[in-house]
Order: structure tokens, then C-alpha cells, then sequence
């Protein structure tokens, strides 16, 4: 493990699920934005803690049930209005509709380093589980779910 954390509320929690429901056979995808918290309480690569989930379309021109694509200009605006908000842009989020919550290689080459992906996989309840990417290769993020961010490092 990497020592980060990523943090959701049950809520969030329960908005993915209802998402990948949503979705059926193709994979959903979103933006993760919250705050960072990299003081040495949180461990060497600090918590992420998310504060809201934004879905985006899935503009994928491949097969989109295994493959998805953001918009750029949905990322531009998520950050923009993330940092109106004092947030950041934490990471992504997508669905395996037929497959489990480990990366593939596509998500592999595709991945930002020092972001963090979450990925859902195919078994329920809700299989998660999240990554953090540098240098070609992945690490496991804890995923912490709390029933709210009461007391959570800001």
C-alpha cells in the first residue's frame, strides 16, 4: 500500500452505485474532487478526501463497455470550479461492467501520475477499489467510507 487514503461518505458511495446501475453494460465514468491532506498525520502520501463525485459522459468512440473517455473540457471545468471551491481534483472514476475492479492496460497506459483512479467492478455489492499510478506502475489506495466527513483533515 502507498500509505494514501482515499476517503468517501457513504453518500458518495451510494451515487456510485446508483451510477454504474445506471450505466448497464458500458462503463460510467466521473471526476473525484475534495481536499488533500498531506500532513504527516495522514501518512506519507496523505488522504484523499472526496467531497463530491461529478458524472460525465462517457465519449468513448471505442466499445463503451470497456473502454471510457472524459471530455477535456469536462476536466477543465472541474477544475476550474474545483478551485473556486478550495478543492482539487483528486482523481477519476469508472466502471468494469464486465470485469473486476483492477486495472486494465488500457487503464494502465491512460493513467495520470499522482492521481487517484477508483474503479468498480462487476461483483455486488459494489466491488471497489483504488489506485494510485507513477511511473508506470500502480499502487493500492485504501478506500475508507464514513458516514461523514465530520472530522475529516481538511
Amino acid at each position: 500500500m502507498t500509505g494514501a487514503r482515499l476517503v468517501l461518505t457513504s453518500a458518495l458511495h451510494s451515487q456510485l452505485s446508483r451510477e454504474v446501475e445506471a450505466s448497464g453494460v458500458e462503463e460510467c465514468c466521473g471526476l473525484i474532487v475534495g481536499r488533500a491532506d498531506r500532513s504527516a498525520a495522514s501518512g506519507p502520501n496523505g488522504d484523499r478526501v472526496a467531497t463530491r463525485l461529478l458524472p460525465a459522459t462517457n465519449v468513448s468512440r471505442r466499445d463503451r463497455r470497456h473502454h471510457y473517455r472524459i471530455h477535456p473540457t469536462a476536466v477543465l471545468d472541474a477544475l476550474g470550479e474545483a478551485r473556486l471551491r478550495g478543492e482539487a481534483l483528486l482523481g477519476f472514476y469508472h466502471s468494469h461492467p464486465s470485469g473486476g475492479s483492477s486495472p486494465s492496460a488500457v487503464d494502465r497506459a491512460s493513467a495520470w501520475t499522482g492521481f487517484v483512479y477508483l474503479i468498480v467492478g462487476e461483483d455486488q455489492p459494489l466491488d471497489l477499489a483504488a489506485w494510485l499510478f507513477s511511473g508506470g506502475a500502480e499502487e493500492p489506495v485504501e478506500i475508507a467510507v464514513t458516514s461523514s466527513l465530520e472530522g475529516q483533515a481538511a
